[in-house]
């Protein structure tokens, strides 16, 4: 625009001096008017091209931030978020007051008519593990979601679910492959979450959580005492219809160590020289987290975020943090297919990257936007930080400025144990994956709400002269609880169909302190949402009776799944105290050596694992048995028939506990 300024005062000048008769002389000259009307023709267009730039720059958006530079890589440096995009404000359900975001000025995100391929990992060609083991399976088909099973939308509410283990699979998949579970692979969280409890509170709920309480006077079936229970039915004033998630900013990040070339349904350090051929009919766990990835990836709007994070003993930002809308998502879902298991396992690199990559997004409008990271991985870190405190440490700072994190575990020798201690900051949770057809079920009917927290820091002062809280079953942070203090980290939104709540149950058991028969319980809950605002409410419950009784089928189901769990850990944590699990010799014969060379016991670190058989056990058996007996006879009375997968579960443990030793 300087130049053609320039270039028009240029012939102004010249017009001026020179003499008129001369200028009458020029303009008679045969080339002179030709010449002009190229002049003119030239100058038109420019101006023409010039203001159509300055146009199309006022229409675009500001540009994304990018992945952070690596040290050994040259990438664009990471600018600053924008402040003034376009976003849709989601206020919260309880906080009529909640801003609306003033720069809202076209609540529809831009459709990007050319998406981009920007992926920009590339695996070591030399890497032993990288160029011989199989994945398997690099062209699976993954069906579009569907909509949630949920109730009358114009009437219903959503309800709520603790954070930490959202399924007990990896237990489940242990005693059916007859290994000995880890003990945190039972968590009561994890158990209640496979089921639905009745837990509609009565009256008319004003406020964003709506505790409904209700008590029980049951006969343990083992030591045939009587218990006292009180269950808080976890709900909220939030319709159905009136929910959406936030805007996602997410980073996936995915585990691509050594471990991940075992099968699922494998330990990996049974025999850690192996390595899966081509026939070998068991899906690789790496092949199970690309194709669990490429289904979570088709559950993301244009206007999320999403980031690709890899780790093995270091970190790669395989796909920088971009807009769904600008990314050419079906080229990235055939990258991921691609991706081969090499190297150690450094959890600490992968989510240091992550949250990297989130940073510039951590003061974003928490009424808008969700940023999260979603880590694939076996769980069984052998570099970098692998300390139990200081990973738990790292995802609280990260939760801190407002990321927050969700596991995914892969496979049969997944350490829950890492994944349980590290899930209990403020909005975390985890899930196994055994299946990836389950885990695409799983996110069909709970993607948005497994993404979405919505009440922190809830706190329950429990006051009583006649009662004090014994045990808490059905928070990750139940170990907390003191005799008047329950606290729970997370709440996040749960599947509601027919007024019943997917693990929608928190159980107190209370240890009775006094002779009195009519006691009075004070209550009062406090928690915060989104927008970091207190609420509270305070209750009085009568508890009057002291022989048994259940008030509703939900606090009933909760006490007998609590039982069972208890049951459970007692007899892991016996054995695996009583029980070394020590990996074998491993004996290695190539071809070219007549006799076979001897490798010591490999050492292995604090969450590498072997798999440990069940050993008979009279004594336990034989409780097994009792509560099998009182399961069969509580189904009638809880109308529940997914409760049968507890009955074949538990005859599985009876019938392996039963055997003889040869």
């Amino acid at each position: 625009m300087n130049l053609l300024s320039r270039l028009i005062c240029d012939i102004i000048t010249l017009i001026n001096r020179l003499q008129m008769s001369k200028f009458n002389q020029l303009i008679k000259h045969k080339w002179f008017w030709p010449i002009a009307i190229v002049l003119a023709v030239v100058i038109a267009v420019s101006l023409l091209l010039i203001f159509n730039s300055r146009s199309t720059d006022d229409m675009t958006t500001q540009p994304q931030p990018v992945a952070p530079v690596d040290d050994d890589t040259s990438q664009p440096t990471k600018p600053t978020p924008s402040d003034d995009e376009d976003e849709e404000p989601v206020d919260d359900p309880d906080d009529p007051q909640a801003p609306d975001d003033p720069n809202d000025d076209d609540p529809e995100t831009p459709v990007q008519l050319n998406r981009r391929d920007d992926w920009q990992y590339e695996p070591a060609d030399d890497f032993f593990e990288s160029s011989s083991i199989t994945t398997q399976s690099t062209t699976t088909s993954i069906s579009t979601p569907v909509p949630s099973p949920v109730a009358d939308a114009s009437t219903s509410t959503i309800g709520f679910s603790t954070g930490g283990a959202k399924d007990i699979d990896t237990f489940r998949r242990n005693i059916e492959n007859e290994y000995l579970p880890l003990p945190d692979s039972i968590t009561h969280e994890g158990l209640f979450y496979d089921y639905f409890f009745d837990t509609s509170a009565s009256g008319n709920c004003q406020q964003l959580f709506c505790p409904a309480y209700s008590k029980a006077v049951s006969n343990d079936p083992l030591s045939k005492q009587a218990e006292y229970f009180m269950s808080i039915g976890l709900n909220s004033n939030v319709s159905v219809e009136d929910f959406q998630r936030k805007k996602l900013n997410l980073v996936i990040v995915l585990d691509i160590s050594g471990s991940m070339s075992s099968s699922m349904n494998s330990y990996y350090y049974d025999n850690p020289l192996s390595i899966p051929s081509e026939e070998d009919s068991n899906l690789s766990k790496m092949a199970a987290a690309n194709q669990s990835l490429v289904a979570l990836t088709r559950h993301l709007n244009d206007d999320d975020r999403l980031g690709v994070v890899l780790f093995d003993d270091q970190s790669y930002v395989a796909k920088p943090l971009n807009l769904v809308s600008e990314t050419d998502l079906e080229a990235i879902r055939n990258h991921i297919l691609e991706i081969t298991p090499q190297g150690g396992t450094n959890m600490e690199a992968g989510y240091r990257k992550a949250v990297e990559l989130l940073s510039p997004y951590t003061q974003a409008d928490s009424s808008v936007y969700e940023n999260r990271i979603i880590f694939l991985t076996d769980a069984m870190p052998n570099t970098g930080l692998v300390d139990q405190a200081d990973l738990t440490d790292l995802t609280e700072s990260a939760a801190d400025d407002n990321i927050y994190s969700t596991f995914i575990g892969i496979g049969l020798d997944f350490n829950p144990e890492l994944v349980q201690a590290i899930t209990q900051v403020v909005g975390a949770n985890y899930y196994s994956v055994h299946s990836v057809a389950d885990f695409k079920r799983r996110l069909d009917e709970g993607f948005d709400y497994m993404v979405t927290p919505l009440v922190f820091d809830l706190a329950m002062q429990f006051i009583s002269d006649d009662y004090r809280i014994k045990a808490v079953y059905g928070s990750p942070q139940a170990d907390q609880a003191t005799g008047t203090l329950m606290q729970i980290k997370t709440l996040f939104p749960s599947l509601t169909v027919d007024g019943r709540t997917k693990g929608g149950l928190v159980l107190l058991h209370l240890e009775k302190t006094t002779d009195a028969e009519d006691a009075q319980i004070e209550l009062t809950v406090s928690y915060a949402n989104r927008q970091n605002r207190t609420q509270s409410n305070r209750v009085e419950v009568s508890f009057d009776r002291i022989t048994e009784h259940y008030e509703n089928t939900a606090i009933r189901k909760g006490i007998v799944l609590s039982r069972l769990a208890n049951l459970y850990q007692a007899w892991l944590y016996d054995e695996r105290k009583t029980n070394s699990s020590l990996p074998p010799q491993i004996v290695l014969t190539p071809e070219a050596h007549s006799i076979p060379i001897v490798i010591p016991k490999i050492k292995l670190g604090r969450w590498e694992q072997t798999s440990q058989a069940i050993v008979p056990n009279s004594e336990y058996a034989t409780a097994f048995n009792k509560i099998l007996e009182y399961i069969q006879a509580e189904i009638p009375n809880l109308n529940d028939e997914d409760l049968q997968q507890e009955i074949k579960l538990l005859q599985n443990v009876i019938s392996q506990l039963e055997e003889t030793s040869e």
